[in-house]
């Protein structure tokens, strides 16, 4: 057994023994235990580093009105180069 019995909240209980191999790996993250994150280079989802972005076309498009899909997405781009 690995360090014998553990205390826990009063009670004592036995720790499993270790597999010989050691542990098994844990999907997701490397052998340094650090994790990993899958993010498609071209995601229609904001990074969370760009999440400040909001507020700026906030401020720059509350007042603007917009005849359709187009013309918000050319507003919301000239904003971008402000």
């Amino acid at each position: 057994w690995v360090g014998g019995p553990t205390s826990l909240g009063g009670r004592t209980l036995p720790l499993k023994p270790t597999h010989p191999a050691g542990p098994a790996p844990i999907p997701g993250v490397d052998p340094e235990g650090r994790g990993t994150v899958k993010q498609s280079p071209y995601s229609p989802n904001l990074n969370l580093c760009d999440r400040f972005l909001f507020r700026k076309l906030k401020h720059l498009l509350q007042e603007s009105e917009f005849g359709g899909h187009e013309e918000a997405t050319l507003a919301v781009q000239r904003a971008m180069r402000r």
